[in-house]
Formats: structure tokens, C-alpha cells, sequence
């Protein structure tokens, strides 16, 4: 090595050295150092000192603070620009007025596939990227140069993918006053391909939307419409420039505003979802519409209502059908009530013809047949006045009607009330239409026979009557304590149309009769046919009455 450049290698190590040391100096003096302070520290002439602090506060590393006349160095807290270009995100490279490589940060060095020393120095042009010459990039670099920043984007195609960029271009100037460019290279392919996904997904839907039979819109919480979609610009005829922007709530009747902001007050982060039936103003102004509305609250982060989604569904027909059914419905009770109050009046008509018959009777026998043609029609015509007045056209509330039947009969035979006492014990409950008229004629049957032939020439007693429900049983008891029923008369072979209709009607309940002869006479009929309470306990009801 000739003996000119041995001398500058050595002067370029001492200089290192010498800014080593005063860096090292620094360091251990962090509240800062004058010149003639570090000048005493490393015994160097305060010129070179002064020379080598100033190369060290243009490379960043040293900072200077003035204190009145004083001036204090102290090592640099700043990071190196090149240190943070490396930690940028960004591709970063800075070029000179020549386009040569001054300095370039990692991620450019690999989106170059290129070694630091392999940059430095080196023109743009020299490493032929593609980007160069399939974009405007070029003449950009040119403008900022003469002073002209720029920001725009940029697609590149890489092996078959498109590469977006947002570039920006920074004019700049160094320190010796040339001028130079920063070239910063943000890649926003990702984001512009979740843009572009984003904008599909909301096309996708916009369209779903907007093919949809129902009404549907969105409106601010003071009204404003922001969306409405083709059926609902089609059912108010009105276009989305006539509705959006503006408030829903004239579209609606007059009548219902007031009503309709209570119902959207309603909707609550707890409860975000409501219906609502409306009437509403149909496109041709005629006619009776309605609108089934199901109103939805969207929140922002802090639960704060941003806006409401609306479906309407047009009900107008299920509402015409709700009506006609219903009004199909009334004509169904006025006819069932009409046939009732005709059967009513045909056993009325039945019980007056055997009135007026009983008027001509020739015999104490023909009036007796009479008396009971008439309680039987009378046991008849009570199921159909309490089926009447119960709100179950299948079913009749068992103490009721036994108590009603019982008053009907007592007073058919006009019994002085001091003669014979009735004492009823019966259990209320619910029986089935079809076991109530079999069961209300077997106990018109035996109440009619204790009362014509237990009590003979004025004798006194008492008729009890029970009702009451063991496991899936109803038992119907009939104890008097007259005279007694004759040892001849079998129940179960009877020859009376009396006993032999209470037989029949017993076999037909799958019922068992039975006789008790005993301090008078008493009759157990006992049928598989509990009575129903519908989950209410109702205590017996004893009661003494004397007609």
C-alpha cells in the first residue's frame, strides 16, 4: 500500500477512535459536557474536540443545549433515521437528484431481493424491477425531484396476483442543500381485497334484500329513512328518492303516529325486538290495508340506539280471512244458540201437551203415567237449558244441574215441604254431556218413586241424595227411610218401566246397581265416569232444603 493511503487509513482510524471516546465520555457525564470539559477529559486540543463533536451531532449522536453563554453537549436520545426506517412497516427507499440508492430499509431490500451493499450507490434503474416500467412511478420520482410531492396507488401483477400500492413520494433535501426523493411503498392489497370482498358481500345482500317481498327499510331514531327497498317503494308508489332522507311516519295513518312512536320508545337493548299491526295508506288510496311490522334496534359499543331495521309483511288478506272467520263464527253460535232455543221450546210445547193431556185424564193411573212422561221430559229438556249457559258445549257442571233437576221434580208432585225434607250431599265437578242425560234420567227414576210411594197416607221423612267420586268412580246414592221398597220387586228383573228404565240406563253407563233394604230403601248406582274439576278441588257442598 503506498504510503498516501497507509496515512488516510490510519487518520479514518484515529478519527473513529477519538469519536468513540468522546461518545464514551458522554456516557458517564449525563447531565452534558462544555468542549473545554471533554477537551480535559481525553487531554485532545479543543479544536479537534470542537471538530469531532460536530461530526457527531451531524450523524445524530450528539445534541447541543445552550445555558446563558454556555454550551453543553450530551449524547443524542434520537433514534437514527436509518434505525427507523428498518422498523417501518412501509418499503422506505431514499434516492439522490442522480436516482441513486442513498439508503433503503429491509423491507425493500427484500421486496428487491437485493443485499444492502448491493444497493448503496446503485442507480433505481440499474436493478430493472418491472414496477418501473408497467407504471407511472417513474415520471412521479421525476416531479418530486423538481419539488412536487405525490400520493396515489398503484396495482403491479406479480406470477399471476395483482400487487396494490399507495405510494408517496416526498421531495427532500440533504444537508450539503441537493435535492433527493423518499420513496414510501405501503402495501394495501389485503385491504383492497377486503374492500372489494366487503363490497361483493354487501352487493350480494343489497340484492337478497332487495328482491325480498317484504317491506323493508331502516330509519334513524327520529325517523329518517335511510333505506327502503324495491317492494317497499312499490306498495307506497313512492321512488327511494322520495323516501330516503325523509320520515316514514307520513306514509302511515294520521290516526296511528302517536302510537306508533310509543311502540319504537318500547324497543330496548333487553327487548330489541317488537311487532306491531298496522293499518297503512295502500298505492291506490283504496281499500283497507294492514301491515305486520317487526322493528329491530341496532346499538353501537356503548348501547346507544344508531338506527332501527323494519320488515312489514302485508297481512290485508290474513286480516279479511281473520274477519270472515270470525264473523263465520258469530253465525255459527247465533245458529247453535237458535237450535238450542228450539229444542228448548219443542220439550216446552212436549210438557204443556202432557199438561193439557193430564187434564183430561180419566184415572189415577193415566195421570201417574203422565207425571212421569213429563219428569223425563223434564230431565231432557234441563240438560239443554244447562248446556245453554256453560261455557263448554261438551261437558255441565254436575252440582248444578243435579240441583236444578231436583227442585224440578220435587215440585212436579206438589209435596207439603213439612212432609218431606230433601238433604242433598253433592260434590261439584264437571260431567260429560252424554253421561249427564242417562244419569240425570236414573236419578228422575228413583227421586219420582221415593217420593210417590215411600211416604204413604201423610207419613213424614227425609230423601238423601249423594254425589260424590271414588278413584275413577262416580257413586249416586237414593236412601229414604219410608215404608220400604216390597220384597217382590227385583231391581234387576223388574216389572215396572220405572226400575226397568234404571236398569237399562245403568248397564248403558257400565255402571253396577245396588239395594239396600234396610230402615227404608236406598239405591247405590256406581259408573265408571269420575267427574272433572280441571285441577280445582271443590269441597263437598252439604246442604238441607225443604221445598
Amino acid at each position: 500500500m503506498p504510503g498516501g493511503q497507509r496515512d488516510v487509513k490510519k487518520g479514518m482510524i484515529h478519527t473513529k477512535q477519538n469519536l468513540t471516546s468522546i461518545k464514551e465520555v458522554l456516557k458517564k457525564n449525563p447531565r452534558g459536557l462544555s468542549i473545554t470539559d471533554i477537551s480535559r477529559e481525553l487531554n485532545l486540543n479543543r479544536n479537534s474536540i470542537a471538530k469531532y463533536v460536530n461530526m457527531l451531532m451531524v450523524s445524530g449522536d450528539v445534541e447541543m443545549r445552550s445555558f446563558a453563554a454556555a454550551k453543553v453537549y450530551f449524547l443524542s436520545d434520537r433514534v437514527p433515521i436509518s434505525t427507523m426506517l428498518d422498523y417501518a412497516s412501509d418499503m422506505i427507499v431514499v434516492l439522490n437528484s442522480e436516482l441513486k440508492i442513498l439508503q433503503a430499509n429491509d423491507n425493500f431490500l427484500t421486496f428487491a431481493g437485493k443485499q444492502p451493499q448491493q444497493l448503496h450507490g446503485q442507480s433505481l434503474s440499474s436493478l430493472n424491477l418491472n414496477i418501473l416500467k408497467e407504471t407511472p412511478l417513474l415520471s412521479w420520482i421525476v416531479s418530486a425531484l423538481h419539488g412536487v410531492s405525490h400520493n396515489d396507488e398503484i396495482e403491479w401483477n406479480i406470477e399471476g396476483r395483482t400487487i396494490s400500492f399507495q405510494i408517496k413520494l416526498i421531495p427532500t433535501v440533504f444537508e450539503n442543500g441537493s435535492a433527493g426523493v423518499t420513496l414510501i411503498f405501503e402495501d394495501i392489497t389485503e385491504k383492497k381485497e377486503a374492500a372489494a370482498a366487503l363490497e361483493q358481500s354487501e352487493a350480494r345482500y343489497r340484492a337478497i334484500v332487495e328482491e325480498q317481498t317484504e317491506l323493508i327499510c331502516r330509519f334513524l331514531p327520529d325517523g329518517t329513512l335511510t333505506f327502503a327497498n324495491n317492494a317497499y317503494c312499490t306498495f307506497f308508489n313512492m321512488t327511494k328518492e322520495e323516501l330516503v332522507g325523509h320520515s316514514f311516519k307520513p306514509i302511515m295513518l294520521n290516526s296511528k303516529h302517536e302510537r306508533l312512536s310509543h311502540f319504537v320508545d318500547d324497543i330496548t337493548p333487553e327487548n330489541p325486538v317488537l311487532t306491531l299491526e298496522e293499518h297503512a295508506i295502500p298505492p291506490d288510496n283504496k281499500g283497507d290495508a294492514w301491515i305486520q311490522w317487526t322493528n329491530r334496534a341496532l346499538y353501537n359499543d356503548k348501547g346507544v340506539t344508531v338506527e332501527y331495521q323494519a320488515v312489514g309483511r302485508d297481512i290485508t288478506e290474513l286480516k279479511h280471512i281473520e274477519e270472515q272467520l270470525k264473523q263465520a263464527l258469530k253465525e255459527k253460535e247465533k245458529l247453535v244458540e237458535s237450535i238450542g232455543n228450539r229444542t228448548r221450546s219443542s220439550f216446552q210445547l212436549i210438557q204443556s201437551l202432557v199438561d193439557l193431556q193430564r187434564e183430561y185424564g180419566s184415572g189415577a193411573v193415566d195421570l201417574r203415567i203422565l207425571r212421569d212422561t213429563q219428569n223425563r221430559i223434564t230431565a231432557l229438556a234441563l240438560i239443554h237449558e244447562v248446556l245453554a249457559e256453560s261455557p263448554d258445549p261438551e261437558q255441565v257442571q254436575i252440582r248444578e244441574y243435579t240441583q236444578r233437576l231436583i227442585e224440578l221434580i220435587y215440585s212436579t208432585h206438589l209435596i207439603d215441604g213439612e212432609q218431606i225434607v230433601i238433604i242433598q250431599k253433592i260434590e261439584g265437578g264437571l260431567i260429560q254431556t252424554d253421561v249427564a242425560v242417562p244419569y240425570g234420567l236414573i236419578l228422575t227414576e228413583l227421586l219420582t218413586n221415593a217420593l210417590l210411594w215411600g211416604f204413604p197416607e201423610g207419613r213424614r221423612g227425609t230423601v238423601t241424595i249423594e254425589l260424590g267420586h271414588q278413584d275413577r268412580s262416580t257413586i249416586l246414592t237414593i236412601s229414604d227411610d219410608g215404608v220400604g221398597l216390597p220384597e217382590e220387586i227385583d231391581p234387576h228383573n223388574p216389572d215396572s218401566l220405572g226400575l226397568d228404565l234404571v236398569h237399562a240406563l245403568t248397564e248403558q253407563l257400565g255402571g253396577t246397581l245396588d239395594l239396600q233394604r234396610e230402615n227404608g230403601t236406598s239405591f247405590q248406582i256406581t259408573f265408571p265416569c269420575p267427574a272433572q274439576d280441571h285441577g280445582q278441588k271443590t269441597p263437598p257442598l252439604i246442604s238441607i232444603r225443604s221445598f
